[in-house]
Formats: C-alpha cells, sequence, structure tokens
C-alpha cells in the first residue's frame, strides 16, 4: 500500500536553488529527495545533523566542546581543529601576560 503523500511550497533564492540543483543532480538525486532525506535524517536523530551557530572562534570552540563531551560524533578533522584553536588560545593568553 502506498503513503499518502503532500507538498509544501518553500522560497528559495534562484541562485540558491539553482547550485542545490545542480548539486543534488550530480549526486544523482532531485533537490525534492534532497529535502526529504534531510526531514528523514532529522527525524531519525531528533536534531539537526548539523551544527548551526553564529560564527565566532569562542562558540565553534564551545560547541566542539560540547559534542565531544556528549560524544556527538565528533570528526578527527573537528578534533584537530578544536586542539588548534586550544592552542591558539593558550597562545594568546600567554602573550598577553
Amino acid at each position: 500500500m502506498k503513503k499518502e503523500t503532500t507538498n509544501i511550497t518553500i522560497r528559495l533564492d534562484k541562485d540558491l536553488k539553482n547550485q542545490a540543483t545542480k548539486l543534488f543532480d550530480s549526486l544523482g538525486i532531485g533537490l525534492s529527495e534532497a529535502i526529504r532525506v534531510f526531514l528523514i535524517k532529522c527525524i531519525s536523530e531528533q536534531r539537526i545533523p548539523f551544527r548551526i551557530s553564529r560564527s565566532s572562534k569562542k562558540n565553534d570552540l564551545y560547541n566542539m566542546l560540547l559534542s565531544y563531551i556528549n560524544d556527538d560524533n565528533i570528526t578527527l578533522d573537528e578534533l584537530y581543529e578544536l586542539r588548534n584553536m586550544l592552542n591558539e588560545s593558550i597562545t594568546t593568553k600567554s602573550k598577553r601576560r
């Protein structure tokens, strides 16, 4: 038995839509399928599957530390970035003294 579907309408900047369509076409899926996959991932994880934050080094450092503490599947690249940010922070503080 086929599930009942519904339509949604969203407004996007034309360039954003074109870029996204081009990307997803290159991946072999349409824009609608990409959005559907995103929604399924959000529901399965009960969160947005990536960090959304204001861009600031202090905020980035805080979010990475939280991810590490919560074991939120932090990547090796993020750990390296965290190490570099901590080293930079320590170096900056020692220069002030």
